[in-house]
């Protein structure tokens, strides 16, 4: 009687101790190493998931740079600091990252032609028609920039939005944000820029804007270093050839061409 009993007991015994021993050899064989760096890049990152640096997400970046497969100072929010961190885990000299600026490229002075009623983002809007005023290419004022900034590093003001660089940590949120582009990266920590992005030949861009680029050719003309181009009637500065001398910002007869500062 305690035979038949226990003879289930022992059945059930073996089997439990087989796949305990199965599963056991099958953890080793199919075992994945882990790479312990992995997580201590992940752990000084700032989290933000950006995109900044290429990947999506932190957490394929913290295993990219583990790996050796990526930049130790691709992380714009988490500036030299972070990148010197990571240095420290994989022992390795890391150079300080670039850090851009980021400035609206829009001084709006239009007149309102309509109303919207819509749904009140710039995304919305966007699909709907190009503005309220009369220049197409200025910024909507709805704010998803400042919707998409973490670090309360943007307000609206004049309908535009100004960024503090003082709390903005370049990561790019904002410039995904922007159906129309106005928000771009500014290489250096001091320089000029043409807040204007108006295609339109100098006439009309003068009956919609009074703030707009006109294509005068002034600040081409003044530049001794060929680093003022007019592109599709709007002037560009190329940054890299640009020395900061200030000629093109004296003879701006629209005062578009702005001063930028990385700290201020």
């Amino acid at each position: 009687m305690l035979e038949n009993i226990m003879m289930p007991i022992y059945i059930v015994g073996g089997i439990g101790l087989f796949f305990a021993l199965a599963l056991t050899i099958a953890g080793r064989v199919f075992e994945v190493e882990v790479n312990e760096d992995v997580q201590r890049v992940r752990d000084v990152l700032p989290g933000a998931n950006c995109g900044a640096c290429g990947y999506a997400g932190c957490d394929l970046y913290a295993q990219a740079v583990a790996e050796r497969k990526a930049e130790p100072n691709l992380c714009t929010p988490g500036g030299p600091s972070t990148a010197e961190k990571i240095g420290e885990i994989l022992g390795l000299d890391v150079d300080a990252p670039d850090m851009p600026v980021l400035k609206t490229l829009c001084c709006p002075d239009t007149k309102q032609v309509f109303e919207y009623s819509g749904i009140q983002t710039c995304q919305a809007a966007v699909m709907n028609y190009m503005g309220e005023g009369t220049c197409t290419y200025a910024c909507l004022g709805f704010g998803d920039c400042v919707a998409a900034c973490q670090y309360g590093a943007i307000k609206m003001q004049d309908n535009i939005p100004i960024i503090d660089p003082e709390l903005c940590t370049r990561c790019g949120l904002c410039v995904k944000a922007c159906p129309k582009n106005l928000i771009q990266y500014l290489d250096g920590d001091f320089g000029y820029y043409v807040a204007c992005v108006n295609k339109e030949i100098g006439r009309v861009t003068n009956r919609s804007c009074k703030n707009g680029c006109i294509a005068c050719m002034l600040c081409v003309k003044a530049c001794e270093y060929d680093a003022i181009h007019v592109i599709d009637n709007v002037a560009i500065i190329d940054q890299e050839k640009c020395t900061r001398c200030g000629k093109c910002y004296d003879v701006c007869p629209k005062d578009i061409i702005k001063m930028f500062c990385a700290k201020h």
